[in-house]
């Protein structure tokens, strides 16, 4: 797998600091999209285990989480990764461009955000967008996060939290046991 750009990001993943590495190859090309670059399978440079861990080791005192923007059309690979970011005692996070994604992958993250852009139903930041952010984990939607255009109350949060559980296939949840 290969990547375009790696940064520390504070928003992307609610509440997490996380490495963000922009991979390459994404084939759905949506209009409007803020990563065009990243669209070719070799662009970028290859993320190793190797790369990953020494990237980790530079920043552990500040990160909290891997995310990976896009890279699950490499699934094998992605896993992989997602493996050693979670022996490391990382939490791990993927947006996704899809609707779903297979529990060989979601198994393996704490946080995914699905759907594909769309320019006329915004990002997360937009209440009519039909982007959403789990914590697999719990399975709750996280989208209020982003929409702040009112003030903050963590009362109004948390219940919208709670009304917007996660609806989506088993197959792209953690099993429950």
């Amino acid at each position: 797998m290969r990547f375009t750009t790696k940064q520390i990001v504070f928003r992307e993943v609610p509440d997490e600091i996380s490495l963000s590495y922009l991979m390459s190859g994404c084939d759905k090309r949506c209009p409007g999209c803020h990563s065009a670059d990243s669209w070719p399978i070799n662009a970028g440079q290859t993320l190793s285990l190797d790369l990953l861990g020494n990237d980790i080791d530079q920043y552990k005192n500040f990160i909290t989480c891997v995310l990976f923007l896009g890279g699950d059309w490499a699934a094998d690979e992605l896993i992989a990764l997602l493996k050693h970011i979670q022996n490391r005692g990382l939490k791990t996070a993927l947006y996704s461009g899809e609707n779903y994604v297979s529990s060989k992958i979601s198994e393996h993250l704490n946080y995914l955000k699905l759907g594909p852009y769309i320019r006329q139903k915004g990002g997360l930041d937009n209440p009519n967008t039909n982007q959403r952010i789990y914590d697999v984990d719990t399975g709750k939607c996280l989208n209020h996060y982003f929409q702040t255009r009112r003030i903050y109350d963590p009362i109004e949060s948390r219940a919208a939290s709670e009304k917007n559980e996660l609806h989506r296939p088993i197959s792209s949840t953690k099993e429950r046991g």
